[in-house]
């Protein structure tokens, strides 16, 4: 599936179950809802603000850099080693989500609900996590160096070598 330069904002349309390889640049997808086993690949530099549901996608490997994902929900995802960097994830929810082995390298997390999720050695240096809710996190083996805690919940997170 080829969806470059495409826009589907504002619509109510679900990725299908096996959409394997799709390849979506430069799209906005606001209000979309992506099934429960989408495989997207790349999408990068994409727009699905406004409460895009993404819960229980298979997003392993996709390539979201730069993409504007804020306010949207990736419940219990698999994004594990995901490129994420650069991407504004502000106020998104990512709640028991797998982001292991992701990049979220200089990205805008602040007011991000990662309540129970794995980010297990993944990338953080310079992300923005003001204000964010990290309880029961677990950020072992994460590099967090010149990242923005401030304000952040991490209660029963578990940074060992973080």
């Amino acid at each position: 599936m080829n969806l470059r330069l495409c826009s589907l904002h504002g619509s109510s349309h679900r990725v299908a179950k096996r959409s394997v390889g799709a390849i979506v640049s430069a799209l906005a997808l606001a209000g979309l809802a992506f099934g429960s086993t989408a495989l997207a690949q790349t999408i990068n530099n994409c727009d699905i603000r406004l409460g895009t549901l993404c819960n229980r996608a298979k997003l392993s490997g996709a390539k979201l850099a730069g993409s504007g994902l804020a306010l949207s929900s990736f419940v219990r995802s698999d994004l594990s080693q995901a490129d994420l960097s650069e991407a504004d994830l502000h106020s998104a929810n990512f709640r028991g989500a797998n982001l292991r082995q992701a990049n979220l390298r200089d990205a805008l997390m602040h007011d991000i609900d990662l309540e129970r999720a794995d980010l297990r050695d993944a990338d953080l240096r310079g992300a923005s996590l003001v204000n964010s809710f990290l309880e029961q996190a677990d950020f072992r083996g994460a590099d967090l160096r010149g990242a923005d805690l401030r304000g952040a919940s991490l209660w029963g997170a578990q940074l060992d070598n973080a």
